[in-house]
């Protein structure tokens, strides 16, 4: 399971992150939800 707010891995029976303090929900999925798109790479030089 992985927090929703700073994306750290937890334990099952947590119900709060030891990270950032946000509250987690129970849900039937434990892997990060990733949506399907496209991703640009913008190089910037300075």
């Amino acid at each position: 399971m992985y927090c929703p707010n700073c994306g750290s891995e937890l334990n099952e029976k947590m119900n709060f992150c030891p990270y950032c303090g946000q509250a987690v929900q129970k849900t039937a999925t434990t892997i990060p939800a990733v949506t399907t798109g496209e991703y640009r790479l913008v190089l910037v030089s300075s």
